[in-house]
């Protein structure tokens, strides 16, 4: 199909008033991004979401031993290759927000810091994120604080609203051990326009 750049151009600025026809184009989008976190997270030690503002931030942790296996039963202890990943989506939309730099420190419960670290933007197939690996080791329930500055784009659908706020948020027992409980798979509520 063609696309004339003149019927392009003609089109009217989004409002408010678009809202009810951008939450019904959202659904698909909402719903594979839903199904690959959770798929992340099948792939994962342990993991979670949490609405921050105007983001929902979330995190997964695992142990590769080659940089591309998910095999918790062949590690013995020590520090070992941890592949930490995070995602920030846009809390309103649900649509991940790209040209982050996030930073995250983990803390162990004696104090040692490990970080802050970049997380560097890794484009995959199925989903978007930022990531790296770290030596941690991987008896320890960690804390994971994460911060980013809020992008300097503005959102979609209203003349310059802008991302408000930077983020700090932090995320409790962080584990790699196969014996503690997950938290995989747990993601906030959609607001009433990711709904609608």
């Amino acid at each position: 199909m063609e696309i004339a750049q003149e019927s392009i151009s003609g089109l009217p600025l989004a409002t408010a008033t678009a809202w009810a026809n951008e939450a019904e184009l959202l659904k698909p989008y909402n719903a594979a991004v839903s199904s690959a976190i959770t798929s992340l997270w099948q792939q994962s030690a342990s993991g979670i979401e949490k609405a921050n503002g105007d983001y929902f931030v979330s995190y997964a942790l695992d142990s590769r031993l080659d940089g591309s296996k998910h095999n918790l039963k062949k590690l013995i202890g020590g520090d070992d290759n941890q592949r930490l990943e995070v995602m920030v989506r846009d809390s309103r939309t649900g649509r991940i927000i790209p040209g982050l730099r996030p930073e995250c420190t983990l803390v162990a419960p004696d104090g040692k810091l490990y970080g802050p670290s970049e997380m560097l933007l890794t484009w995959h197939p199925w989903l978007t994120l930022y990531g790296r690996a770290e030596r941690i080791p991987r008896k320890d329930a960690y804390k994971l604080r994460v911060h980013f500055d809020a992008p300097g784009f503005r959102r979609w659908g209203r003349q310059s609203e802008r991302f408000a706020s930077p983020a700090d948020i932090e995320f409790g027992d962080v584990t790699l051990e196969s014996g503690k409980p997950s938290t995989a798979g747990k993601n906030p509520e959609l607001t009433p326009e990711q709904k609608d």
